[in-house]
């Protein structure tokens, strides 16, 4: 009987040096936990955030090439103007020359 009575006081012991360890370690893993649920959240916000700003910066971007290509067609378009000018007035004094040419030689 003082067997069965040292076993139960034993297990005793073990049950309530378990319980305080749980105590012990309960608290500051619950609170470690909502730090960490609460850094989380706080994470998740900034990201929302800059999603945000991303998405803005992505629309302007768009707009701004779509502007750039538009300038550079008109670019483009002028430049051809300006290469059509200067042939055709290559072309009109080669034929004054020619017809300078053809003058003298008569």
């Amino acid at each position: 009987m003082s067997l069965n009575y040292n076993r139960i006081r034993e297990v005793e012991r073990e049950l309530s040096n378990l319980q305080l360890q749980l105590r012990l370690t309960s608290g500051p893993k619950k609170h470690a936990l909502e730090m960490l649920r609460k850094k989380i959240e706080e994470q998740g916000e900034r990201v929302a955030a800059v999603r945000e700003k991303f998405n803005v910066a992505k629309k302007v971007y768009l707009s701004f090439e779509e502007e750039l290509k538009k300038e550079e067609m008109v670019k483009e378009g002028l430049c051809s103007e300006l290469s059509m000018l200067i042939q055709q007035n290559a072309a009109q004094q080669v034929r004054a020359g020619s017809l300078l040419f053809i003058e003298r030689a008569t």
